[in-house]
């Protein structure tokens, strides 16, 4: 233990961002860049985010853009790292065989030497968009996203909008996979997903199909999401996905990285511990008229972005009457 808390604390604090491994490091992300644009089926997340946050940070590919890998230098990213990595951002999280007072001896006398900087930029919260993305590209399938407004990590109605996301199209179980891949053969991969942040959220399905019918295919995702706005789900589906999310959360607790990571998010969100225990008895707790009321609060096809990507033949205007007509 105290050798690898020597090396990880003289990692973070003491590197030097030597200049030639930061051009080798530099050649390396301009070849992922172009791996991730290469391949529609991550691709098409990159344009989504895009096309629901517009502007905001949120927006932006976490890799950055050719432009400015090629501008950053070592200086940039040392002022970056000292501006950025700030004690009352730091925070040291473990699992595992250990002694908590041991750890926090053999870390703080390397990490009790960070100086607190002059604070940070004032974040602006972004309001989310209404809008039809349109990408053409020459591919078999056409791939799509639909994004609609989701929760902040901490809203006390997250373990609701998990459930939904499940009915909808979290397992092989849900609305989407059976209606749009069992039944209708109309794609190999759909599903929905949530993407939560400190003060918003985004809540989104994705699905690769035939460009012939990518108009049909949206049509029917539309009716399945607003669907759970109008009728309570059965109690069947509520408690196959309660029973589904129980078990995954248990499996991954087995987990020692997943331990460690789940300690430092309660931490960094919450300020405290939340038990599994806890977490289990709030998802048990949730019922159709909590998921039908959340769904209402975020389905508004006034706040929905549709992004696509591929050889479409429709026009821009007819998937903007699919979208904004749907209800």
């Amino acid at each position: 233990t105290d050798t690898m808390v020597e090396i990880l604390s003289d990692i973070f604090i003491n590197s030097v961002f030597d200049p030639i491994e930061v051009d080798k490091e530099r050649a390396v992300i301009l070849q992922e860049i172009g791996m991730v644009e290469d391949s529609p089926e991550e691709y098409i997340h990159v344009l989504s985010g895009r096309n629901f946050w517009g502007e905001n940070p949120l927006g932006r590919s976490i890799l950055g853009t050719p432009e400015n890998i090629s501008r950053f230098d070592a200086p940039i990213i040392k002022d970056f790292f000292h501006r950025l990595y700030q004690p009352d951002r730091i925070l040291i999280s473990a699992a595992g065989n250990l002694d908590h007072q041991r750890l926090v001896d053999l870390v703080e006398p390397a990490f009790g030497t960070i100086r607190s900087g002059n604070g940070f930029p004032q974040r602006a919260t972004p309001p989310g968009r209404s809008a039809v993305d349109l990408n053409h590209r020459d591919l078999e399938q056409a791939h799509i996203c639909l994004s609609a407004k989701g929760l902040p990590i901490t809203d006390p109605r997250r373990y609701a909008f998990s459930l939904l996301n499940t009915i909808l199209g979290g397992n092989m179980s849900s609305r989407l996979f059976q209606e749009i891949r069992e039944k209708r053969g109309l794609a190999y991969n759909v599903y929905s997903y949530v993407s939560s942040h400190v003060d918003t959220g985004m809540f989104g399905v994705y699905m690769g199909v035939n460009p012939e019918r990518a108009n049909e295919t949206t049509r029917l995702v539309l009716d399945e999401i607003h669907k759970l706005k109008k009728e309570r789900v059965e109690e069947s589906e509520l408690t196959g996905a309660i029973e589904y999310t129980k078990g995954s959360l248990l499996l991954a607790s087995e987990s020692a990285d997943n331990q460690m990571v789940r300690c430092a998010q309660n931490e960094l969100h919450f300020g405290y511990d939340i038990t599994l225990q806890t977490i289990i008895e709030k998802i048990e707790a949730v019922g159709a008229g909590d998921i039908l009321e959340l769904a209402n609060d975020l389905i508004n096809p006034q706040q929905m972005t549709l992004t696509l990507l591929g050889s479409i033949n429709s026009d821009k205007k007819e998937f903007e009457n699919i979208l904004f007509q749907s209800n």
